[in-house]
């Protein structure tokens, strides 16, 4: 840390001598490239205004002055990030500093398309064998939503109160896989709305593009796994990794 304030000290003090030298006064080297011997001692280097540099002050940067922005701030201002900080935000350790928070930090954001990119998991179904696949995005489980990158919601358990079937069951395989006890989807269907004849609503035509049966719930709850409960959609059902590659590639096969 005694390094770190030598070197800002260092740089304020070549900072401040540059906002001096931009005043081409008493033969310093002025912003307009003059050595200051076509001026009289003492006034404004004739190919530079008067205001449009000044010394820069701590806390404060220099008018027309871009090394100004790397004056410290008052120490008043306990909490100030420098510009010359390049470092990763606060928030990123705890997300009650300053700075972004993602809550899904599996996920990778695209703003300009408007995506997020999530981890692809492959399960399978108890009964069948067959491959179920999902994301994750949600469990109440601290840890493993630290591990993983998930949203921590401890509500989440509430989903798996007896007598409900707002999570099915399932357990974790030996290679981390899950093994979902039930539910399936059918991606088959081709989603349609048409609006209705006298009024938009309701359509005259309704179809989902996907349909999950009496079992489906996308929240399972691992039984060997501390208990714990997870926000696991699936996104395709009974298809194998080589049927879904090129989906992964290109534009996406809803129907698999």
């Amino acid at each position: 840390m005694r390094h770190i304030q030598t070197a800002l000290v260092l740089i304020t003090a070549f900072a401040g001598s540059l906002a001096m030298g931009c005043s081409g006064r008493d033969g310093a080297v002025g912003a307009s490239g003059h050595d200051g011997k076509d001026s009289p001692p003492g006034t404004p280097d004739a190919g530079l205004g008067a205001s449009s540099c000044t010394k820069a002050t701590p806390g404060k940067p220099a008018t027309g002055s871009v090394m100004g922005e790397i004056n410290p701030a008052p120490a008043v201002i306990g909490a100030d990030v420098p510009a010359t900080y390049f470092g990763p935000p606060p928030s990123l350790v705890n997300r009650r500093l300053i700075g972004p928070v993602l809550l899904l930090k599996a996920g990778v954001v695209d703003l300009t398309a408007g995506t997020v990119t999530l981890p692809l998991y492959q399960g399978k179904l108890r009964a069948t064998g067959q491959p179920v696949w999902h994301i994750l995005t949600d469990t109440d489980d601290a840890g493993n939503a630290a591990a993983l990158g998930l949203n921590y919601s401890a509500k989440l358990g509430y989903a798996a109160l007896k007598g409900g079937k707002a999570s099915r069951g399932g357990e974790q395989a030996a290679d981390g896989s899950i093994i979902f006890d039930a539910g399936t989807v059918d991606f088959a269907p081709v989603n349609s709305v048409v609006a209705g004849t006298n009024a938009p609503f309701p359509p005259s035509v309704a179809n989902a593009g996907s349909i999950g049966d009496a079992d489906y719930s996308p929240v399972v709850t691992l039984s060997n796994a501390g208990g714990h409960t997870y926000n696991a959609p699936m996104v395709a059902f009974g298809t194998t990794a080589a049927q879904l590659e090129p989906s992964c590639l290109g534009p996406a096969d809803h129907t698999l």
